[in-house]
């Protein structure tokens, strides 16, 4: 993946928040749809498409990411994903995730199988081993990538998006994002973030100090929010996430 594409998606997870307990997300017969576009340092470097469906405790996902602008001229690249699993008045529990990757001239797929034995990862090509790599018995109730985006990026209670944290594990590092106290403003909810790696990294960046990301939801007349916007700067300017479109809200 490139750095561009990486520097997407953690952008997107930065502004997830799992339901909690207490509030439980709504179930929905329509489908949520919608599209994000990502811009660092005022260029535009991607887009990510999002579609869930929710309904008799179960959700089901897929998304497409894909370089865009010049980004996909120096680094041309693709990737898809489909995750499914129980939807639960606690949160979401994954039960398989799959992703096919294409970055220039090299392909790349991931299984993981979230059983009751424990997190079990499939790679083809093979994923090379690293002497840092994060241990999967120690995953714990960490997310794969696409169910947190589904807990970030679909309609959830506007009480349950900000001031709470959220575990992922990307198929190589788990990583915690821990978002603040919503604040409030004409009708908008923001939330002050940071990310902070956990696992599968090497020592010198475990030791860099944890990440800064700012979190915009939009609430709608029922009181559900959906992400609207997310900036975190970065050595290249600020990554910006837009919501271009969205329909299920």
């Amino acid at each position: 993946m490139t750095a561009a594409m990486r520097a997407a998606l953690a952008l997107f997870l930065a502004a997830a928040a799992p339901v909690s307990a207490e509030t439980p997300a709504p179930e929905t017969g329509a489908p949520f749809e919608a599209s994000y576009e990502v811009y660092i340092g005022g260029l535009k470097v991607g887009a990510l498409t999002l579609g869930v469906e929710r309904g008799g405790a179960r959700y089901a996902a897929s998304a497409r990411m894909e370089a865009a602008g010049l980004a996909s001229w120096l680094f041309p690249g693709a990737a898809e994903a489909e995750a499914f699993g129980a939807d639960t008045p606690r949160g979401l529990a994954p039960e398989a995730f799959v992703a096919d990757g294409r970055f220039g001239d090299a392909a790349q797929r991931v299984e993981m199988d979230f059983g009751a034995t424990g997190l079990a990862l499939a790679a083809e090509p093979p994923l090379r081993a690293r002497d840092y790599d994060a241990d999967l018995a120690a995953m714990g109730d960490a997310l794969d990538p696409l169910s947190a985006a589904v807990a970030a990026l679909a309609p959830a209670p506007a009480a349950a998006v900000c001031d709470r944290t959220l575990s992922v594990f990307d198929s190589r590092r788990r990583f915690d994002l821990l978002l603040g106290p919503a604040v409030e403003s004409g009708g908008t909810l923001r939330c002050e973030g940071r990310f902070r790696r956990v696992a599968g990294y090497k020592d010198k960046h475990l030791r860099q100090p944890d990440q800064p990301f700012t979190a915009w939801f939009s609430v709608n007349q029922d009181g559900a929010a959906t992400l609207m916007r997310a900036q975190a700067p970065t050595d290249f300017g600020h990554a910006v996430a837009v919501r271009r479109s969205a329909t299920g809200l």
